[in-house]
């Protein structure tokens, strides 16, 4: 069964290794190697992430196997991490933490939900009723990325 609680900095390590899995396998049909080598990185940089840790908020989904998946949200509505490791893919984890960061924005009086949202994210984020805003290509460590940015009025 799958369990949802909140985010800590003790959860980078574990979040490093599902963002790394998730952009390298995750994506493979929709970005090219180069691609996903600019966005991901060639190996897990824990210290990077040990950092981001310091200061984010969101979900994280684990199961009696182990880490699952995580999404972040700011206190502006914007979720700037959603990632499910590809074994765990398609199983309803990443429902299950956008219904929990969902959930704590409207407790926290947030009137619309932005991101933006991979090629492999958008269909999900469509699914849970963001629209798309513009669609966008991104420079990053020397690749062209798309992306698109969306949002959800609540």
């Amino acid at each position: 069964m799958v369990s949802i609680r909140s985010l800590t900095a003790a959860d980078y390590e574990a979040a490093a290794r599902i963002f790394f899995a998730a952009v390298h396998e995750g994506t493979r049909n929709l970005y090219t190697p180069e691609q996903r080598r600019a966005w991901g990185g060639e190996a897990v940089n824990l210290d990077t992430w040990r950092s981001v840790f310091l200061e984010v908020e969101g979900c994280f989904a684990e199961d009696e196997g182990g880490p699952l998946g995580f999404m972040t949200l700011d206190q502006a509505g914007y979720i700037d991490f959603a990632f499910v490791h590809p074994d765990a893919a398609r199983k309803g984890v990443g429902a299950a933490l956008f219904a929990e960061v969902e959930r704590r924005a409207r407790a926290q009086a947030i009137a619309e939900l932005t991101t933006n949202a991979s090629l492999a994210a958008q269909p999900f984020f469509a699914r849970h009723g963001f629209e798309i805003v513009e669609k966008e290509e991104i420079a990053r460590n020397g690749a062209t990325l798309t992306r698109y940015a969306m949002r959800k009025t609540l």
